[in-house]
Parts: C-alpha cells; sequence; structure tokens
C-alpha cells in the first residue's frame, strides 16, 4: 500500500466518523465485512464483524457465523470456538449454525 493510500478499513472508519456517531447502517457494515471476507481481506472483514457485534450483541447468528468463519481463516481456533458456543447460547432452539461452527474447528 502507498504511503497516502487508504486502507478498507480506514475508508470504513472514516464513513462511520462522517456520520457523527448519530446513526451507522450496521447491515450495511456486515455486508462489507463478507465481501471483505470474500477477497480475503480477513483482518479488516473481522473488524467490521466485531463493530457489529459490539453494537449488538444479540446481532443476528449470521453475523457470528461469519465472524467465526473468519476467526477460521486467521487460525483463531478458540475465538471461533467462543462463537460458535455463543450461537448456541443465544438461540438454542435453531442451533444447528452453532453447532456447524463449533465443528469446523474439530476438522483440521
Amino acid at each position: 500500500m502507498e504511503p497516502n493510500e487508504k486502507s478498507t478499513w480506514d475508508n470504513i472508519r472514516d464513513r462511520k466518523n462522517n456520520a457523527d456517531g448519530l446513526w451507522v447502517d450496521w447491515s450495511s457494515l456486515h455486508t462489507q465485512g463478507q465481501e471483505l471476507y470474500r477477497v480475503k481481506k480477513y483482518e479488516d472483514a473481522l473488524r467490521c464483524f466485531n463493530l457489529v457485534i459490539k453494537e449488538d450483541p444479540y446481532t443476528p447468528l449470521v453475523v457470528r457465523d461469519n465472524r467465526a468463519a473468519t476467526y477460521i481463516k486467521l487460525g483463531n481456533f478458540p475465538a471461533a470456538l467462543d462463537d460458535g458456543r455463543k450461537m448456541i447460547q443465544l438461540d438454542e432452539s435453531n442451533c444447528i449454525v452453532g453447532l456447524t461452527s463449533l465443528n469446523e474447528n474439530y476438522v483440521f
């Protein structure tokens, strides 16, 4: 990256700051995280997912699932396992997503 070139994460942060803290489109931030994951910018994707979850710890399970997948790509298996457990805790009646994430941590 050139010295004056902004990273994807800097652009996201600036967009958030431009909102003056009044409103952030968390759904768009989640979508941006998915796109960053798709192009293998895992650290930036993780930052997006972390912001969404920080804002709303009860966010839809798909955000935690995306974050768990990102942790797996980064080799942080304990964090991915924690997200899988949290998904099960948040929605025991529909825990297939959490169980799938947990299972991925044990298949090496």
